[in-house]
């Protein structure tokens, strides 16, 4: 099955969160940049025997660098591994450097259509949301009636809020009954 036909995946989620993914990508790459490594001088605390958490403010900054480098390397992985030569130049360009360049000025680097583009985007978007493993699927609001088929949340048209004894149907069977009245 082709992801980008998959009728369960919310698609302006999935793009929603593969974007804040990124946001969070350069609130990183800022923070390696910006903080500075706290003083080694020796200081003398008390500390309870009974916990074994980090104190040190050395500790805590090593660690907060170390989570940043793992994420900014899981992202600029995962963006390595899209399919397709321009869909890592356009995320590479849109969403990684540090300068972040309008999609205007992002099309004429890359040489595309403003359609083109869009398709770009939308498919490096979903094939990131998968390789990051941050998909968001569309809920199921019934089974049809007649097929069996589940319908999902974009199909409300046929979901009458007042009467919930009408029988809901799948748009096919939906058309099929429409077609014998």
């Amino acid at each position: 099955m082709n992801i980008f036909s998959d009728k369960r995946i919310n698609k302006a989620a999935t793009r929603k969160r593969v974007e804040q993914i990124f946001e969070q990508y350069q609130v990183y790459k800022l923070r390696l940049k910006v903080e500075k490594t706290p003083s080694l001088s020796s200081q003398i605390q008390l500390v309870p025997a009974f916990s074994n958490s980090f104190h040190s403010k050395s500790e805590t900054f090593i660690c907060k660098q170390e989570e940043a480098i793992e994420f900014i390397k899981m992202v600029e992985d995962a963006v390595s591994l899209l399919p397709y030569e321009k869909e890592r130049e356009l995320i590479t360009l849109r969403y990684l450097q540090s300068d972040r360049i309008l999609e205007s000025e992002v099309r004429d680097q890359i040489m595309v259509s403003e359609r083109t583009y869009y398709r770009y985007k939308e498919s490096a978007l979903i094939h990131l949301a998968f390789i990051l493993q941050v998909v968001v699927y569309k809920k199921v609001l019934y089974h049809c009636n007649d097929c069996g088929s589940e319908i999902y949340d974009e199909y409300e048209w046929n979901v009458e809020d007042d009467n919930t004894t009408k029988p809901k149907l799948c748009c096919v069977c939906h058309e099929k009954a429409l077609v014998k009245n």
